[in-house]
């Protein structure tokens, strides 16, 4: 039988990483240029270095990896919840800069929540609550 706690990680979990793998994977494939060019909740891409931007995108892309496959394939599942904490991390900065723009915070704090739930999930499932 399917612990309950497994099966709402994963509710939770599956969204938010597909959420990240497609934003993640953007901002690795477009230049910091087209980035700041499409504007919107990308403006702030013409404040960043290029590098800065890049490794933020490669750990949103790992991160949403890790949220699923080591729980999934049940293999050093603990690194599940340490990439919802590495995820929760990038929006710490994404909020800081958002707060700086003087753009709402909703996004970012709802992301940030979500990944705390999710690294909480994680953990009780790992520690077999």
């Amino acid at each position: 039988m399917v612990e309950p706690v497994i099966v709402v990680y994963f509710i939770f979990a599956i969204p938010l990483a597909l959420v990240a793998l497609i934003v993640g994977g953007q901002k690795l494939v477009w230049s910091k240029a087209h980035l700041a060019e499409v504007g919107g909740r990308v403006a702030w891409a013409s404040e960043l270095p290029a590098w800065q931007i890049k490794l933020t995108a490669t750990i949103e892309v790992l991160a949403a990896i890790g949220l699923i496959l080591p729980m999934a394939l049940d293999v050093a599942s603990v690194l599940s919840p340490i990439s919802a904490l590495a995820l929760a991390l990038t929006h710490v900065g994404a909020f800081n800069a958002t707060r700086r723009r003087g753009e709402k915070l909703t996004s970012d704090i709802a992301v940030f929540a979500l990944t705390g739930v999710i690294a909480v999930l994680g953990f009780l499932t790992v520690a077999g609550a």
